[in-house]
């Protein structure tokens, strides 16, 4: 991120040289940009029977005891019970003024890992990857999975094989976190699983009506 921040700022020295554009000038613009970076939060929930059902929200990283060259290797070691993949959500813990924070790592299952998608709902809550989100507009309500597409390079709304974009909704749409695929599956069997064509035949039989 510095090596891009400052990129960026050399780039903008060398079209601005003419101007008299100071280089202090650039790495203050440089030093703003690394302050201003997106978050990017993870969560997942715990691998003990305790905290099966809690999730951890922080910084997500993975650490192995070792490491294999084929992945049958790190299967026979999970069965063993002797896996050295480790997943971990990190926290941090505010500490008193001017003192240190504490921080812990969280075991989790890495199947429940789920990525901040950057938005929030209503009311204010968290859009995450796995969640379950209501989507209503003009009296409509319908439930949709956000799911991430290595298509399209962004997290989406998923309906079977049919996509839909933060960006695509009207302006007066309203998205609420309803549950996700873990904690409330059951929500799951409410979403509709259209592919592309029926989806097509849905819109035109709505604007039909």
């Amino acid at each position: 991120m510095l090596c891009t921040s400052l990129k960026a700022g050399r780039i903008a020295e060398v079209q601005t040289e003419n101007m008299g554009m100071h280089w202090q000038k650039i790495l203050s613009y440089s030093r703003r940009a690394i302050l201003t970076m997106r978050t990017l939060l993870f969560r997942g929930q715990g691998t003990d029977k305790k905290d099966w059902h809690t999730w951890y929200e922080g910084a997500y990283v993975r650490m192995d005891d070792t490491t294999y060259c084929f992945s049958e290797d790190y299967e026979r070691a999970a069965a063993e019970g002797k896996d050295p993949r480790h997943f971990y959500i990190i926290i941090d813990r505010p500490g008193d003024w001017g003192l240190p924070n504490a921080y812990y790592k969280a075991d989790i299952r890495p199947e429940t890992l789920c990525q901040h998608t950057g938005k929030y709902d209503v009311n204010r809550k968290g859009i995450y990857e796995n969640d379950i989100v209501a989507v209503c507009h003009g009296g409509m309500r319908d439930l949709h999975l956000i799911e991430y597409s290595s298509d399209a390079a962004a997290f989406v709304f998923a309906q079977g094989k049919v996509y839909t974009s933060f960006n695509d909704w009207a302006p007066d749409c309203t998205f609420e976190v309803v549950g996700n695929k873990f904690d409330t599956p059951e929500l799951l069997a409410q979403i509709p699983q259209f592919t592309p064509a029926e989806f097509m035949a849905q819109i035109d039989k709505e604007v039909c009506e």
